[in-house]
């Protein structure tokens, strides 16, 4: 029997960077970053690297090596699609594979431009290509950020971390490049590159997730261009909900039905990103279509020209605005008559049960 190591230690959300070692690695040296480029052309040991995530599959078991591991597509400003056809030499990505007999100590990667720090990997030659390998078990580490916000990590292994202003600076620089290009490219088409032919790759809009089964969740996504069903446990994928624009990597179809495998990820998509631009194109499109349209209607909320609606309570009430309304004492709304005016922007969905949502009223948030 397999024995695991405690995850409680091995991830600490929580956990922040040794003081004492922040600047420099376990040898006593700083730690030198190299540009995806500079791993190309041989095999090397104990290497670091910034990089953004272009394509990641879910972690997964591999009974062979007796670990799981996850595969990645790694870009950077030097190492990328729009390079590789420019300069032709130049791959369009680099593959990194991370590998853990500890399952909670492989990266869950679930947007889509998230960044990733590699420590002490190794770079190997694998079928004429150079993949970099982060093999936690044995030396490797890991920090994965999320692709626009703070500088404290999503998750990482181990208690401890370096992060210094070095770091800060690696982290804007990757940020401004990734901001750049998922909005000037499709990356899905990229991200796609070297996928297993027997397997299909999706944009999509999530309609609805609805429990089906005990341990099941059925999840219903529109690609612009048909409704696709997808039965997922009701553990994995707990970041999407419904109108998240994703990227599902590695489903499979046999005669009607969509499939999941062990590795199926699904990443959200920012909507800035030109991918998620074209997938809004396509629903609108899609909108024009009688039959899409109906079924559509009932998930995504239709927006109209706008139109003005004036609440009255009261016979003889007082016109105040929404910002007074919210600053309104709850205890003293019973004795209070008030009228507001205000724009409707949008209508919809008409199913409500999916939208439900309460109000705060300290905190005045939904």
């Amino acid at each position: 029997m397999e024995k695991r190591r405690s995850t409680s230690k091995s991830l600490s959300k929580r956990s922040r960077p040794d003081k004492k070692t922040a600047a420099k690695s376990r040898r006593g040296q700083p730690y030198v970053y190299s540009k995806l480029k500079d791993l190309l052309g041989k095999e090397q040991d104990r290497v670091n690297a910034y990089a953004v995530v272009l394509d990641a599959s879910a972690p997964y078991y591999v009974k062979e090596i007796e670990k799981y591991l996850c595969v990645m597509k790694l870009i950077d400003d030097t190492v990328n699609p729009k390079e590789a056809k420019a300069k032709g030499k130049v791959p369009p990505f680099i593959s990194l594979t991370c590998f853990s007999r500890n399952k909670a100590e492989i990266p869950r990667v679930v947007k889509m431009g998230s960044i990733m720090r590699v420590h002490r990997g190794d770079t190997k030659k694998f079928n004429k290509s150079y993949q970099l390998n982060c093999d936690v078990g044995i030396k490797a580490a890991w920090l994965l950020f999320d692709p626009s916000d703070s500088v404290r990590p999503m998750s990482h292994t181990g208690r401890t971390y370096t992060f210094v202003e070095e770091d800060k600076k690696k982290l804007r620089e990757l940020r401004k490049f990734s901001e750049k290009f998922f909005k000037d490219n499709d990356a899905t088409e990229f991200a796609s590159i070297g996928s297993n032919v027997d397997e299909i790759d999706l944009v999509a809009t999530v309609l609805s997730r609805k429990s089906c089964k005990k341990n099941y969740d059925r999840l219903l996504v529109f690609d612009g261009e048909e409704f696709i069903k997808l039965a997922i446990d009701k553990d994995r994928y707990t970041h999407i909900s419904p109108l998240d624009i994703v990227r599902i990597r590695g489903i499979m179809q046999k005669k009607n039905e969509f499939l999941v495998n062990d590795y199926t990820n699904i990443m959200k998509i920012d909507k800035d990103q030109a991918a998620a631009k074209e997938l809004k194109r396509k629903v609108e499109k899609a909108k024009k279509d009688k039959k899409l349209s109906e079924q559509l209607d009932l998930y995504i909320p239709t927006v109209d020209k706008v139109k003005t609606v004036s609440v009255t309570i009261g016979s003889k009430a007082k016109a105040i605005t929404l910002k007074e309304l919210f600053e309104l004492d709850p205890s003293k709304l019973k004795s209070q008559k008030f009228k507001v005016t205000v724009n409707v922007v949008e209508v919809g969905p008409r199913n409500p049960s999916d939208w439900i949502v309460t109000l705060d009223s300290k905190a005045r948030k939904q």
